[in-house]
């Protein structure tokens, strides 16, 4: 009879372990699911599908954080070309200042300000001088926040008699904001100064009668 207690507890025992087993494989099977399942979901997030000629190609987002040089770089270009390529055509020099203004604070609005007390802005209309900037390149440092920029650049300024090249050196600071249709990389342009815009040189230019 005892001999037969003893088989018992050693059946129930081993069942025990048995089921004891069972349920650690069943729980990392589901844990293990669920881990793919979540980083299956992230991964799909990420996709981004983009329609070009009529056709939808997929491409990957990153984090910010993995191209905050690349963006910030492209911000402070688009800036600059938005707010230095000009054409005598008072509405689309307001339409080039006006995106400068979404990508900048009220840094950028004064600077407009000083050069139409100026006559600037009048003087391409009225002389039909078109101006174009050429991006050289851009110094950001991302140890300190607002990131710190600097712009190098040169003008090219074409009127009816001569084109001159004009140096386009400027500085500002960079704030992340919430990305937009007016402003794809959600950055803002703060404090900005123009370093240096001297001339470099005029080149007559040469036109037939």
């Amino acid at each position: 009879m005892q001999e037969k207690f003893f088989s018992i507890e050693k059946s129930f025992r081993l069942i025990r372990w048995v089921a004891l087993a069972v349920i650690l494989c069943i729980t990392q099977v589901s844990v293990t699911a669920i881990y793919f399942c979540m980083r299956m979901v992230r991964e799909d997030q990420r996709k981004v599908y983009v329609i070009s000629d009529g056709k939808v190609w997929e491409a990957l987002s990153a984090d910010r954080g993995d191209n905050i040089i690349a963006e910030a770089r492209d911000q402070v270009f688009s800036f600059h070309e938005a707010f230095f390529t000009l054409s005598p055509d008072p509405h689309l020099i307001d339409e080039h200042v006006n995106k400068a203004f979404g990508l900048s604070d009220g840094s950028a609005h004064e600077v407009y300000q000083k050069l139409a007390e100026d006559g600037y802005y009048r003087r391409i209309i009225s002389e039909n001088i078109s101006q174009v900037v050429h991006s050289d390149s851009v110094w950001i440092d991302t140890r300190t926040y607002p990131y710190h920029f600097k712009y190098f650049g040169t003008l090219t300024i074409t009127r009816i008699s001569s084109t001159t090249t004009r140096r386009c050196w400027t500085e500002g600071y960079l704030r992340v904001l919430s990305r937009s249709e007016n402003n794809s990389h959600g950055m803002l342009i703060e404090r900005w100064t123009i370093l240096d815009n001297s001339d470099i040189s005029t080149v007559p230019r040469g036109i037939n009668h």
